[in-house]
């Protein structure tokens, strides 16, 4: 609507020129501006933007596709060491004696050494601890030692590399290498799982105590009374302290 104050201009004349004081068009204009500015903005850089999609894109791909053969890897390398078990199972079922057994097991042993060089991760882990239980079973104390201690270094932490550990260490231990079963076991002392802690340290104790080192191992009490004062394994293991003394 126009002002009727403002005198109205004769026919034919341009039009009048809007007032720049005007709070509507200063408004429009600014609100113009701001939509050409994003127009702008958007039609400059859509195409970095849709790279950058692009590229999380296509590295989820690889991802996926990596993470998916990796999975694919471990399952077939699971089931080859599967077979080899079943196969024992199956030997040892139809033993005629204990000395047909023996050959079952170091038969079984030794088609799982050849398997386990084309393993890894999990399943790395998960065979040499296998053939550590065969090496048990045959009384091959070296053997398992080995495969105990292969089997920790591969499963590279967790509680399936401590459960490895502790069995390597308390071997190690009995060979005479205490020194090499507390080094097993040290990463798992200062582990922020309370379970793994308090089992390395445990763990720790009984090493020092089948080497004969009583000092050593009281030494490990104290930093089990100091982490885990109400555990169990503070009690196991201050209970044993008095056999080797006394």
């Amino acid at each position: 609507m126009s002002d009727p104050k403002q005198p109205t201009p004769p026919v034919g004349a341009p039009p009048q020129a809007p007032d720049l004081g005007d709070d509507d068009v200063i408004q429009e204009d600014a609100l113009f501006k701001a939509r050409m500015a994003l127009a702008n903005f958007v039609l400059g850089y859509w195409r970095y933007g849709a790279g950058a999609l692009v590229a999380i894109l296509v590295a989820a791909f690889i991802y996926g596709q990596v993470t998916e053969r990796s999975r694919e890897a471990q399952r077939d390398q699971h089931a080859q060491i599967e077979r080899v078990m079943d196969k024992l199972a199956g030997t040892l079922a139809g033993a005629a004696d204990e000395a047909a057994a023996d050959a079952a097991l170091k038969a079984a042993a030794t088609e799982l050494e050849g398997v386990l060089p084309a393993t890894e991760g999990v399943a790395a882990a998960y065979g040499w601890m296998r053939l550590a239980q065969l090496k048990d079973n045959v009384k091959d104390e070296a053997g398992a030692a080995a495969a105990w201690t292969e089997a920790a270094n591969r499963a590279g932490g967790g509680p399936i590399g401590l459960s490895a550990a502790l069995r390597a260490s308390a071997a190690k231990a009995k060979a005479g290498d205490v020194d090499g079963a507390v080094a097993l076991l040290a990463p798992y002392t200062t582990s922020k799982s309370g379970f793994e802690a308090e089992e390395a340290l445990y763990g720790t104790g009984l090493a020092y105590l089948a080497g004969g080192r009583p000092a050593d191992a009281k030494a490990t009490v104290e930093k089990l009374r100091l982490r885990f004062p109400e555990g169990p394994r503070l009690r196991t293991l201050e209970a044993a302290l008095p056999k080797v003394e006394g």
